[in-house]
C-alpha cells in the first residue's frame, strides 16, 4: 500500500491510497462469492447463476460493496501511517479501479487548523474600565422599590405628567407607515420620565383609554423616530414612603432605610463591577482573535449552526423557522465562537494548563447552593441536573476559560478608564 498526503487548505488534508490488485484481490473474490450466493434469478437455482451473467447483472453492486470493504479495511492503516489521529470528518473524494488493476482512492480529511499564537508573553495592552455609580442610580432603585409597593388607581380623565400609561408602541417609518416587527405591546411608560419627558412626547398629555396618539422620540444621532401609541389604560401610582417601620414590615433582613440604601449601593456597584470584568475579558478575547489566524472547518460551523437551529425550533415550537435565514444570521457569531474555542485550546495545550481534581466538583456544589436557595430546591436535585454529561462539560469548559484568562492576566498591561454611570443614563436608543 502506498499512501500520499497533501494539504489542500488549512482545514483539509487529501489522503491518496494506492493498492496493487494482489493486495485486494482476495477481498474482491470474497465479495463476489457472498453476493452471488445471495443473488436470485428466475430460471436458476440460488447461487448457480453463471459468473458472466451475475457480473453483468450486478456489476454496480459488486463494485460498491467491494470498494466499501477495501476502504474500511485500509483507511485506518493509511491514517495511522501518516499519523493522523485527530480529525473532524472524512469523506471519499475520488475512486478509481478496474478488476486486475491497482485500486486507488482519495479521502478528504477535515481537521482543525494549526494555530500560531501571538507572543502574548511580551505583554499587551487592554483597557480596564471602572464604573463609578452616583446617587441617581440609587435613587432610581429606591423609586423602583416604591413602585413595586404602589397603590394603583385607574385614571378616567386625561393623562398628566407623572401618570403611567399601559400602551402599545408601534414604530413608524419616515412616511408614517408601521414597521413590521417593531411593535411593543402593553408597555408601561411614565409621562415626563426619560425620553417620555421630551417635547416630542407632548401628545401623551391628555391621552385617555382607547385613544391613539402620535409621538416622536429622539433616536440614535438625534434622529427623530415616530411612534403610534395605543392607550389601554391610564394609571395613577401612589407610592409609599420608605419609613423604617414600612421597611421592617415589608422587607426581609433589612432593619432601616440607611441599611436599605447601603444594600442597594453595594448591589448596583457589584453589577457594574461584573460588567467591567465581562468587558475586560471580551477585550482580551478580541485581542487574541485579531492577532491569530484561525480558519474554521466547515463541519464545525455546520455543527454550531445545527445546534442554533434546534434551539430556535424549540423556542418557536418548531413552527415558522427559516433555517437558511438562521444560518446566515448566526454564521459570523459561529465563526467567532469556534475561533475563540480553538485559540483557548491551543493556549491550554501550549501552557499545560490543568484543572485541579476538585475544581469541577467545587463549582458544582457552589451552583447547587445558589440555585437550591433561590428556587427552593434540594441541593442534591440541583447537583443531579448539573452532573449530567452535557452540563458537566459546559462547567468544565467555563473553568478552563477562567484558567486561560487567569494565566494571561500576568502579561496584560492594564490601561485604566473610569466611567461615571451618570454619563450612560438616558442614552439614545440604538
Amino acid at each position: 500500500m502506498k499512501v500520499d498526503l497533501s494539504n489542500t487548505s488549512s482545514t483539509e488534508l487529501l489522503l491518496k491510497v494506492n493498492l496493487d490488485w494482489d493486495e485486494v484481490s482476495n477481498i474482491y473474490q470474497q465479495t463476489f462469492k457472498t453476493l452471488k450466493k445471495e443473488f436470485v434469478l428466475p430460471g436458476f437455482r440460488p447461487g448457480k447463476v453463471p459468473d458472466t451473467i451475475f457480473k453483468r447483472q450486478q456489476e454496480g453492486k459488486i463494485k460498491y460493496e467491494f470498494s466499501n470493504e477495501v476502504i474500511d479495511k485500509t483507511s485506518v492503516n493509511a491514517l495511522k501511517e501518516k499519523e493522523i489521529t485527530d480529525y473532524l470528518d472524512i469523506s471519499l473524494k475520488g475512486l478509481e479501479f478496474d478488476e486486475g488493476k491497482p485500486f486507488e482512492y482519495s479521502l478528504s480529511v477535515e481537521v482543525d487548523p494549526k494555530i500560531e499564537l501571538p507572543d502574548y508573553k511580551k505583554g499587551f495592552e487592554i483597557v480596564k474600565r471602572a464604573y463609578v455609580i452616583n446617587p441617581e442610580d440609587v435613587s432610581s432603585e429606591i423609586e423602583a422599590l416604591r413602585e413595586a409597593y404602589a397603590e394603583v388607581e385607574t385614571v378616567t380623565g386625561g393623562a398628566e405628567k407623572g401618570h403611567f400609561i399601559d400602551c402599545d408602541l408601534q414604530e413608524l417609518d419616515k412616511s408614517g407607515v408601521p414597521i413590521v416587527g417593531r411593535k411593543l405591546t402593553h408597555k408601561l411608560i411614565k409621562i415626563g420620565d426619560g425620553v417620555f419627558g421630551e417635547a416630542g412626547s407632548a401628545n401623551l398629555l391628555g391621552a385617555k383609554s382607547g385613544e391613539t396618539v402620535m409621538i416622536k422620540l429622539s433616536g440614535k444621532d438625534a434622529e427623530e423616530i415616530g411612534y403610534e401609541v395605543t392607550v389601554h389604560k391610564v394609571e395613577l401610582h401612589k407610592l409609599p414612603e420608605l419609613t423604617d417601620d414600612f421597611i421592617k414590615d415589608n422587607l426581609k433582613d433589612v432593619a432601616n432605610f440607611a441599611e436599605l440604601k447601603l444594600q442597594i449601593e453595594k448591589r448596583i456597584q457589584d453589577e457594574w463591577d461584573k460588567r467591567a470584568q465581562s468587558e475586560f475579558y471580551a477585550s482580551v478575547t478580541d485581542y487574541l482573535l485579531a492577532n491569530t489566524t484561525v480558519d474554521v472547518a466547515p463541519s464545525r460551523l455546520k455543527h454550531f449552526l445545527d445546534a442554533v437551529i434546534e434551539d430556535v425550533k424549540e423556542k418557536n415550537h418548531s413552527q415558522d423557522v427559516n433555517e437558511a435565514q438562521v444560518r446566515e444570521q448566526y454564521a459570523e457569531l459561529g465563526k467567532r465562537e469556534i475561533r475563540w474555542f480553538l485559540i483557548q485550546r491551543e493556549i491550554i495545550r501550549a501552557e499545560n494548563l490543568k484543572l485541579g481534581k476538585d475544581d469541577i466538583e467545587d463549582r458544582l456544589n457552589k451552583i447547587a447552593d445558589q440555585y437550591a436557595t433561590r428556587y427552593q430546591l434540594s441541593h442534591e436535585a440541583v447537583l443531579k441536573y448539573y452532573r449530567n454529561s452535557e452540563n458537566r462539560k459546559k462547567i468544565e469548559s467555563d473553568l478552563y476559560e477562567e484558567k486561560v484568562f487567569e494565566f494571561l492576566a500576568q502579561f496584560i498591561k492594564e490601561k485604566k478608564e473610569t466611567i461615571q454611570t451618570k454619563s450612560l443614563r438616558n442614552q439614545p436608543a440604538e
